[in-house]
């Protein structure tokens, strides 16, 4: 079994992505219930929780496909 190499700034790039969206559902919250734009900046520590909760649902993902692309791996045949 090979050793797993985590790409850090793919990992960085995912969760940033992660961020943009969890900021635009802040901005969509805002927006819908009319509340104060100030809301943006005050609430960021939720936001970055969101962000986080958003790249582990992701990270889930990731790791079902891998695991399923390993099940329905050709094998090489062996020389038998």
């Amino acid at each position: 079994m090979k050793p797993m190499m985590i790409d850090l700034r793919r990992e960085l790039f995912i969760w940033v992505v992660m961020l943009i969206g969890a900021i635009g559902v802040n901005i969509y919250a805002i927006s819908l219930h009319n509340g104060d734009w100030s809301e943006l900046w005050t609430q960021f520590h939720i936001v970055l929780i969101i962000s986080l909760a958003f790249y582990a649902v992701v990270a889930v993902i990731r790791i079902i496909i891998a695991g399923i692309r390993a099940l329905f791996k050709k094998t090489a045949p062996s020389d038998s």
